[in-house]
């Protein structure tokens, strides 16, 4: 029998480390959070090797310390050498790096509990403290996040065409705003979608609508996680995720038209590489 405060402790630790996350968004790229949260192998191996007593080759603990090296370059472009995103990248870095202890202490302790009392009790449990923590943070930070978590979305004629709209978001801090401009490909046709979106269900249901994504995907993750965790393993569940990386490099093409500069791309080629020698046990 698994105390509850056990479950506590899992879900204190899930619910800062998405705070964390979301946090980072706001001060870096999405591809530096993407690449960033390869970190989360580093700490899971860490984790089980002293709490669960896992057994790793050399091979193994070399293809993870090739993986931080790539993720060092991730790093080192947003510090200024590569130019990374963002309004302050070193912090959302930091962010970033810390919200991966927080997940990678979850995935442990998660495969820890499932392989002992199954995936139901985990669910029912994480889901009912995560709820209690997450409702303890919002209300804490209820006043100061809402001046800071209001969007404003407009449609506004674009200068090459006076009945071409553009699908811009806009931070009400106005710290920020980004527009898809973009003219030709499957950028143009992104914007088109999102404007006729906007204009069909308006600026209110559309944001609803982008809420009701996050949670849903959200909702199958943690549906599949003690699965996933019960017959493959924490350090395994992390590295399949590593498949996210390159979904990042598109949407922030595509989506947000930003460019990705070069030590990305390198810091992609060292992550595989590490990956490679590690799956070659």
């Amino acid at each position: 029998m698994i105390p509850w405060y056990w479950y506590a402790l899992l879900a204190f630790f899930d619910v800062q480390g998405n705070y964390l996350f979301n946090s980072a968004y706001y001060f870096t790229s999405i591809t530096s959070v993407a690449l960033l949260d390869c970190c989360t192998v580093a700490w899971v191996i860490l984790f089980t090797w002293t709490f669960l007593g896992t057994k790793y080759s050399l091979r193994q603990l070399l293809g993870t310390a090739v993986c931080v090296l790539g993720l060092c370059l991730v790093v080192l472009s947003d510090a200024g050498i590569g130019g990374g995103g963002g309004s302050n990248p070193l912090l959302g870095d930091l962010l970033v790096t810390g919200g991966t202890i927080f997940f990678a202490l979850s995935n442990v302790g998660e495969e820890f509990i499932v392989k002992k009392n199954g995936c139901l009790e985990v669910l029912a449990m994480l889901g009912l403290f995560g709820m209690f923590f997450s409702g303890c943070s919002k209300k804490a930070r209820d006043s100061r996040l809402a001046r800071k978590s209001s969007f404003c979305f407009q449609a506004k004629p674009s200068r090459a065409k006076s009945s071409q709209l553009v699908f811009v978001i806009e931070p009400s801090s106005s710290q920020g705003c980004l527009a898809c401009d973009s003219t030709h490909g499957l950028a143009r046709w992104l914007e088109s979608w999102l404007d006729s979106v906007v204009r069909l269900c308006g600026p209110t249901r559309w944001l609803m609508l982008t809420f009701v994504g996050y949670t849903v995907a959200f909702l199958m993750y943690y549906s599949l996680t003690p699965l996933i965790l019960q017959t493959s393993g924490s350090t395994l569940f992390n590295l399949s995720l590593l498949t996210t990386d390159m979904w990042a490099v598109v949407i922030r093409i595509f989506f947000y038209q930003q460019q990705v500069e070069w030590l990305y791309y390198v810091s992609f080629a060292v992550v595989g590489v590490g990956l490679l020698i590690y799956s070659k046990t």
